[in-house]
C-alpha cells in the first residue's frame, strides 16, 4: 500500500503526490471498500475470483482539482457520484471539442473523480440463495480495509 499510495519526496523527486492530498484519497477508497463490502455482505452469492480496482488521479495539479471539485459539490450539496465528478470544467472560454477534452491547442480540461473503486472481474458468481454471503470473498475485502487503515494510520502519523 505504501508503494501505492506513495508520499513524494521532500525534493518533489520521484513518484507520489503531497501528504496532504494523499490522505483524503486514502480516507475516499477506504468508504468506498467498505460500501462494497457492506453490498457483498448482504448478497448471498459464491464468486471464483474476483478483483477490486482501485484508481486514483496522480498529478498533483489535476488531483487538487477533482478535491476541490468535490469538497464544492459537498459544500453545495450536489451529488457526487462518478458520473456528476467527470465533468468538463473550462479555461479561458468554452470546452474544446465535442467531448470538452483539451488537446494541446484545445482550451477545455477534464475534471475527473480524485479516485475511482471497483470490484472487477467476477465473471464466474452464481447466486446461492439461503447460504448466505461468500466469506472467502469477505475475508479478502477485510484485508483490503485493513492495509488502508494501516496505510491511513502511518500518513496520519
Amino acid at each position: 500500500m505504501a508503494k501505492f499510495f506513495a508520499v513524494v519526496a521532500e525534493d518533489g523527486m520521484g513518484p507520489g503526490v503531497r501528504k496532504d492530498l494523499l490522505v483524503p484519497i486514502v480516507k475516499g477508497v477506504l468508504e468506498d471498500v467498505r460500501e462494497i463490502r457492506k453490498a457483498v455482505a448482504q448478497t448471498e452469492v459464491r464468486m471464483v475470483g474476483g478483483s477490486i480496482l482501485i484508481v486514483w488521479e496522480g498529478d498533483e495539479s489535476a488531483l487538487e482539482a477533482a478535491l476541490d471539485r468535490k469538497l464544492d459539490a459537498h459544500m453545495n450539496s450536489e451529488p457526487t457520484s462518478v458520473v456528476d465528478s467527470d465533468v468538463t470544467s473550462e479555461v479561458d472560454g468554452p470546452a474544446g471539442g465535442a467531448s470538452g477534452v483539451s488537446s494541446e491547442f484545445g482550451v477545455g480540461h477534464r475534471v475527473g473523480p480524485p479516485h475511482l473503486v471497483r470490484m472487477i472481474d467476477f465473471a464466474h458468481t452464481h447466486a446461492v440463495p439461503g447460504l448466505g454471503p461468500d466469506d472467502g470473498v469477505l475475508k479478502g475485502i477485510d484485508t483490503v480495509l485493513s492495509l488502508l487503515r494501516s496505510r491511513l494510520a502511518e500518513l496520519e502519523a
